[in-house]
Formats: structure tokens, C-alpha cells, sequence
């Protein structure tokens, strides 16, 4: 959810415990965070289409599209968060992939409310004023992510 600058932050080993490390501020898991990166993506390209970052800068370009593929998995793997499902893959190789996402504080060990797992929405611990969810289907979010994906 919030991301640093650089890593030059020395995190304590409670924050660690928090999923705090190197460039990531916090771990709060907020679906709306997501869709506004991808809304900012949208606008950046509708704007300007003939940007260097579109057509030369080949690096940058591919991060993008890493980062919102990235996204796209894991609300997908997130509309069945009660089965303890993560999404796999290359791309997700950080310290905190390759298991069901946990947030220390959330109810039953992190996992968060229950949840049914055939509804077809997205789960997020989060809402967007960092309370956590009382339910974990936050349809604002969902309704966001739809317009979005649109």
C-alpha cells in the first residue's frame, strides 16, 4: 500500500513482523490502491501516447505492465481468499509471495473476516482510511476495480 522513497530506513523487527521491509512502508492489502495505480497508468497513456516511456523506454514499459499483470493475478487469487488461494508465477518473487496473504492484527491469525469464496468479489483487508475491514468484501473497492478493468 505505501511504498518508500529508498531503503535506507532501518525497520525494527516489530515492523518487520509487519511485512515492513526495504522499500515497502507498510502491507496493508487495499484493493482501491491498486486501482489507482492502474487508473493513473490509463490517464498517463491516454494523455500522452507517444511518451518516451511508451516507445523507447522498453525497461520502464515492461515494469508497468509487469506491475499491473501482477495486480490483475492477485485479485483474481484474492476472490477466493477464504481457500487460501495466492497467485504463482515469475514475476511474484518477493519475501512475502507464495502463500496466502496474513496481516498481523487482522481476526482468525490474519486472514481477516470469513468470506465466501464462490461470490466472485475481491477480498481486502484494508479500506481506504487504513481501518481494517469489518467484512472482507469492500464493495466501493470492487465497484472501483470493475470501472477500471472496464
Amino acid at each position: 500500500n505505501a511504498f518508500r522513497i529508498d531503503d535506507s530506513y532501518v525497520f525494527s523487527p516489530a515492523q518487520k513482523l509487519m511485512g515492513r521491509h526495504d522499500l515497502i512502508s507498510t502491507w496493508n492489502y487495499e484493493l482501491d490502491s491498486a486501482c489507482y495505480y492502474m487508473r493513473m497508468v490509463y490517464y498517463f497513456y491516454q494523455s500522452l501516447p507517444n511518451h518516451r516511456i511508451w516507445k523507447e523506454d522498453a525497461k520502464t514499459s515492461q515494469s508497468i505492465m509487469e506491475a499491473l499483470e501482477i495486480m490483475i493475478d492477485l485479485w483474481i487469487a484474492e476472490q477466493r481468499h477464504e481457500d487460501d488461494v495466492f497467485p504463482q508465477g515469475p514475476l511474484l518473487d518477493c519475501q512475502n509471495c507464495g502463500k496466502p496473504y496474513r496481516y498481523p492484527g487482522l481476526p482468525r491469525q490474519g486472514k481477516g473476516t470469513k468470506t465466501n469464496p464462490q461470490a466472485g468479489l475481491t477480498w481486502t483487508g484494508f479500506r481506504p482510511s487504513d481501518d481494517e475491514c469489518v467484512y472482507g468484501y469492500l464493495i466501493p473497492a470492487n465497484m472501483f476495480a470493475v470501472v477500471v478493468l472496464g
